[in-house]
């Protein structure tokens, strides 16, 4: 929806922040970007001009924030969604639609799957 409704302003506004991600991401900083990779999530969610959709993602990241630790804090998932958010930048700026939503199930697919290993990692913890 972001990549067939962005404004031009809102797609210099994604780059910056996509900019400040890929710098402190890319950084060996013991914290992970947490906050600016929900300024990258929630500056799409804010094109696609649904303000429902907005709320309800926001509360479902939330959900999963509570649960566990960010995926952020394994350096190899950082690069990675660096390189991906960098794509989905691109793929929203050339208005194309069909391979940002591919790229950005992508993006959610590959963030669960490192969290349902952090799971297993934790055993009974978890429960």
């Amino acid at each position: 929806i972001a990549a067939m409704s962005r404004s031009e302003l809102e797609l210099l506004s994604l780059e910056r922040v996509a900019a400040e991600y890929r710098a402190v991401a890319s950084a060996d900083g013991p914290a992970p970007p947490v906050l600016l990779n929900h300024t990258f999530h929630e500056r799409i969610w804010q094109m696609a001009g649904n303000r429902y959709l907005e709320q309800q993602l926001g509360t479902l990241r939330s959900i999963i924030e509570r649960r566990q630790a960010t995926t952020l804090s394994i350096p190899s998932r950082r690069s990675q969604s660096i390189s991906e958010h960098e794509q989905l930048v691109q793929l929203i700026a050339e208005r194309k639609v069909d391979d940002a939503t591919e790229l950005a199930r992508l993006h959610f697919r590959e963030a669960m799957a490192i969290r349902l290993g952090m799971l297993e990692g934790m055993g009974e913890e978890a429960v």
